[in-house]
């Protein structure tokens, strides 16, 4: 988890599946353009420090400690450390 947002990951591929959860939009957020990508056909595999157990969440930064960059212009969002 990075604050409310969680990854969710396959324990068997380690592939990142997708993102869920609650960001709302505020104050906090950066304003700024992000950088015009093409998307490309892959998956992110994910690294454990520990073995992972299924269902129990592994948190990565708390709420507001990473930086979350919006683009008025496409939409986009970045949360990034």
């Amino acid at each position: 988890m990075v604050g409310t947002l969680q990854v969710d990951v396959g324990i068997e591929t380690r592939a990142a599946l997708f993102v869920w959860g609650l960001h709302s939009h505020s104050a906090q957020w950066r304003r700024d353009r992000l950088p015009r990508i093409s998307p490309e056909k892959g998956c992110i595999k994910v690294l454990f420090d520990e073995e992972p157990i299924i269902g129990v969440s592994q948190g990565l930064a708390e709420v507001g400690e990473w930086q979350t960059t919006y683009d008025e212009d496409t939409g986009w969002i970045c949360v990034s450390e």
